[in-house]
């Protein structure tokens, strides 16, 4: 008899020694899943801004090869920037080349009174325009 109650003293000592560290794993499995759950939302939002972002990219209005500001548009003028450089066996100044481009595009508007000029040509007009008008009258 007296071993039986050894035996049951010492199961609950035993048991009384578990709670502390149930209650250890506990707090240590609480913060394994909040630190599980905050990797799980980082890479979530990750997810959601790359979508975003590509989303954007290839369906966004402007992002069509036909719409001057978007990203097919660049692309398609550096492939043609690179065709250029491989394929074409004359000189080319870069600075010629980016001129020529932007006179187009305003050409392209189809209005007489819009004109692109160079740095240079704009000096050479402003120079030509200095002076005094002299307004004549008519008697």
């Amino acid at each position: 008899m007296e071993e039986l109650m050894k035996e049951e003293k010492e199961g609950v000592k035993a048991a009384e020694q578990e709670k502390p560290k149930k209650r250890r794993n506990r707090k240590k499995n609480r913060k394994n899943e909040m630190r599980k759950s905050y990797f799980a939302g980082m890479i979530s939002m990750l997810a959601i801004v790359m979508i975003v972002l590509v989303g954007t990219t290839f369906l966004w209005p402007g992002s069509s090869a036909d719409h001057p500001g978007g990203f097919w548009s660049w692309r398609k003028t550096a492939a043609i920037k690179a065709m250029i450089s491989q394929l074409y066996a004359g000189d080319v100044d870069d600075t010629e080349l980016s001129d020529a481009m932007y006179k187009g595009m305003i050409s392209g508007l189809g209005d007489k009174y819009s004109t692109y000029y160079t740095k240079e040509e704009y000096e050479a007009i402003k120079t030509a325009q200095e002076g005094y008008y002299q307004a004549s009258v008519l008697r």
